[in-house]
């Protein structure tokens, strides 16, 4: 339940936005945008080799949607290729048509009760996030700028 505190107080073009909650007595429904586009691991199995000019543009919007988390004292702790969309489907890549979603992860950096839990996607996960275990090996949200170092090595170096 805390993705929903967190997202309810975000407002960025590349992070999904959470518009509409509602309750029942068995569930509780959220309500985000709809995108159309693809994700980023289907577009580079569609694209394949990206030059450093697609690279840098997908990575210039992923880092925009994590410098607004970091600014808000959030971490995301799942930025892999998976959680990145494309809003719509079009030709022109841009980076206002990508967005960061799957907030199920995500905590207030301060936030002691779940500052040192392990989580997170292999491969994409940063090393003080695996070796966290108590108070004395707490991780920031330099873990996310971490994950977008990993999306960057798939992005251009794996695939070109």
């Amino acid at each position: 339940m805390n993705e929903i505190k967190i997202m309810r107080n975000l407002d960025h073009p590349n992070i999904t936005c959470l518009n509409e909650i509602y309750e029942t007595e068995k569930s509780i429904y959220l309500v985000l945008d709809l995108y159309k586009g693809k994700s980023l691991d289907q577009y580079l199995d569609e694209e394949g080799k990206l030059d450093e000019t697609k690279a840098s543009i997908i990575l210039t919007g992923v880092m925009s949607g994590i410098s607004y988390l970091t600014s808000k004292n959030i971490m995301h702790r799942d930025i892999k290729l998976q959680n990145i969309l494309f809003k719509k489907k079009e030709k022109k890549l841009s980076t206002q048509n990508l967005i960061i979603v799957d907030f199920g992860l995500a905590q207030y950096e301060k936030d002691e009760k779940y500052i040192y839990t392990r989580c997170g996607t292999p491969g994409y996960v940063a090393p003080e996030v695996l070796k966290a275990k108590d108070p004395k090996s707490r991780y920031t949200c330099a873990c996310d700028v971490f994950s977008a170092g990993i999306l960057l090595h798939l992005l251009y170096f794996l695939f070109y």
